[in-house]
């Protein structure tokens, strides 16, 4: 059970308002439409032949080490039809001349046979062929809309490939989630010579949020709830039960789409001594009330134990707040990007309406 917050005697602390709301958009994914398992093993094959530059980091590092062994050896770059070592899948028909290409998909077609399947992926290493050496692949599975999402992702290039890809093929990739950032007031420098419990601390009001994310509810969402700002500090206080961050808000809004809240920045969970281990992690976030006390440092600033003060403390980023709009799911890994009309609306429609809010 969480203890009520008690501010420590000669502790510093500062309120924080939202500085600036920036609109966001991540990408991922290329959707074919019919589950058409065919064009699926036609975008393959066109990324087999060659599309754009971006695998080419991974196609050098492939060029040095190619005689590092004998199966990196046995690859040809130019050339992906070499001998039939396709992932394991059902041999009758054919979606590719390829048969490297034509195992993936074999593969990836039995996968989504099964209803309880949200995807199928596989990574290659030396094993890969040609221009799919070092390369993932993934292929999610919108039954609802009959949608295969197809994924590539490269060595030394990422998801540049996919990028390249879609535009090759003339498809617009999906969108993981769609929202505004909000950006949170510029922080100093934190003396790390200062004890942990005396450090700056700083306050974030839950109430204009709240009101925010109540007025998109009443909009856009069928359900007749409204939050209180000490429902938005009890889910960013959430955490497992091996001191890991679970902090999250969501609420539906309706059509198989959902808003999300989720705040960056701050380092959690840190270790008071030298003592590691998950039971010795203390939580320096702190809820009072309507308000949610973070701590410093930030996660990706500060050198694990904090009372370590070797190193010149690095410059602190800000905290963000990320208010995102996405397809609902019960499990992240099986979240499927939005790619319909439909859903791509009201995802823009929800953002320019959030954007408003915070105008006001």
């Amino acid at each position: 059970m969480e203890q009520p917050f008690e501010k420590p005697e000669n502790l510093q602390e500062k309120s924080l308002n939202v500085a600036t709301v920036t609109p966001t958009e991540y990408r991922g994914g290329i959707p074919i439409q019919n589950n058409d398992f065919k064009g699926l093993a036609i975008a393959l094959e066109i990324y087999a032949n060659g599309v754009g530059g971006a695998s080419n980091a991974t196609r050098h590092d492939y060029q040095l080490n190619r005689f590092a062994s004998f199966g990196a050896a046995m690859h040809n770059l130019n050339n992906p039809n070499y001998a039939d070592v396709s992932p394991k899948g059902k041999k009758e028909g054919s979606y590719s001349e390829n048969p490297f290409i034509d195992g993936i998909v074999r593969a990836a077609k039995e996968a989504q046979l099964d209803i309880k399947t949200s995807q199928w992926s596989i990574s290659y290493d030396d094993d890969g062929q040609g221009r799919f050496h070092k390369t993932s692949v993934y292929v999610k599975f919108d039954r609802q809309n009959k949608t295969l999402i197809l994924g590539l992702n490269a060595a030394y290039a990422g998801d540049k490939v996919e990028v390249e890809l879609a535009a090759a093929i003339g498809v617009e990739r999906a969108v993981s989630s769609k929202g505004v950032r909000l950006e949170l007031p510029e922080m100093p420098d934190q003396d790390l010579s200062v004890p942990l419990e005396k450090r700056q601390t700083f306050r974030l009001d839950c109430t204009p949020i709240a009101g925010v994310i109540n007025a998109v509810v009443k909009k856009f969402s069928d359900e007749k709830v409204q939050f209180r700002p000490e429902d938005l500090v009890s889910a960013f206080m959430k955490k497992s039960e091996y001191n890991e961050d679970e902090g999250s808000f969501t609420v539906s809004l309706g059509n198989g789409m959902c808003l999300s809240l989720d705040i960056n920045g701050g380092k959690r969970f840190v270790y008071p001594s030298s003592e590691k281990g998950w039971k010795n992690l203390v939580d320096t976030r702190k809820a009072d009330g309507s308000e949610l006390v973070l701590p410093f440092p930030t996660k990706s600033d500060i050198y694990e134990p904090v009372t370590d003060h070797g190193d010149d403390p690095k410059k602190i980023n800000n905290y963000t707040l990320t208010m995102s709009v996405k397809r609902e799911s019960e499990k992240s890994h099986s979240q499927l990007p939005m790619h319909t009309t439909k859903q791509l609306e009201q995802a823009e429609s929800v953002v320019k309406f959030i954007e408003e809010q915070f105008k006001k």
